[in-house]
């Protein structure tokens, strides 16, 4: 099925100021205080449809879906 849908996981940043936030441009990197392991909530179109853990992929940060429904 081709449906649009948004799905969204939360990444808190670590120690973030009014001044950090006030010299961001494109292409700057916002460090997130995110370790492997690390729970995160799983949301589709607003709605919490599971958990899941941050995990690192092929130098990326990823979330591994550990619960759905």
């Amino acid at each position: 099925m081709a449906l649009p849908c948004r799905l969204r996981v939360e990444a808190p940043a670590a120690a973030f100021t009014v001044a950090d936030l006030l010299g961001l441009c494109p292409g700057s990197i916002v460090r997130s205080s995110q370790k492997e392991g690390t729970p995160a909530f799983v949301q589709l179109n607003g709605q919490v449809i599971g958990r899941g853990e941050f995990d690192v992929v092929e130098d990326a940060l990823a979330v591994r879906l550990t619960e759905l429904g």
